[in-house]
């Protein structure tokens, strides 16, 4: 009686503190990490002319940096909207595969699997992920409103510090890049990891200089993922 009772599901299932804490402990340092961005994203917003409303409005409907980053720098540059558009959807395309992934997470109808759909990111769909192609839904949902909320509020501080300070000398450039380093680290303990993540380094860059930007980074994720489907890595 007291095995059955100490091994049964309702007895092993964590508290839904536990679980909301735990999503905490394994997003806040990305939190930190997406904020600190937003505020760089915030402050060179602010110092093109542009005002609150605009950039904040981006933020909280994009919810994307680095095509938020290419977009201010085609509008900044003297390039139209629609340049900017197009640039900011040929980097977000890597989230194709990424919504593959994590299609079966998603619950309900087409509204609301469209809804849980916007907070996936880059950071969160790499937290989420448990191995063997499959993923936490309380982290991968939790910890992206969690994150989502971050970058506005960030983007909020960056507009309001305005032109005082310069994203590059506090070196808020360099946030994004480290923080996908440190995430990606944990997934390549095993060698098809490492092979696939190494295979998609490789044509990123081999094709970086022939294709547009945000498309060599499409090219690497979808050899891996027509990889797997096939079966290597």
């Amino acid at each position: 009686m007291t095995t059955a009772a100490a091994t049964s599901p309702a007895a092993s299932a964590p508290e839904p503190l536990q679980s909301y804490a735990s999503i905490l402990r394994a997003a806040l340092p990305a939190c930190i990490a997406v904020s600190a961005f937003a505020v760089s994203i915030g402050l060179v917003a602010r110092a093109s002319g542009f005002g609150f409303a605009a950039p904040t409005t981006f933020s909280a409907t994009t919810y994307a940096g680095a095509s938020q980053v290419a977009a201010l720098g085609v509008l900044t540059g003297g390039g139209g909207v629609a340049a900017a558009i197009i640039a900011g959807v040929l980097i977000n395309l890597r989230y194709i595969p990424i919504g593959i992934s994590v299609a079966s997470c998603f619950k309900g109808g087409p509204l609301r699997r469209f809804l849980e759909a916007q907070v996936v990111a880059d950071v969160n769909w790499a937290l989420a992920h448990k191995g063997d192609g499959h993923y936490d839904r309380r982290i991968l949902l939790g910890a992206g409103l969690l994150m989502w909320a971050m970058w506005v509020v960030g983007t909020v501080i960056g507009l309001a510090i305005g032109g005082a300070v310069n994203p590059q000398t506090l070196g808020f450039d360099g946030v994004i890049p480290a923080m996908f380093v440190a995430v990606l680290v944990p997934q390549l303990r095993a060698r098809r990891s490492l092979t696939a993540a190494l295979v998609a380094i490789g044509l990123t860059i081999v094709t970086i200089p022939f294709l547009p930007a945000g498309v060599p980074v499409i090219v690497g994720a979808l050899a891996v993922l027509l990889g797997r489907k096939r079966g290597t890595p």
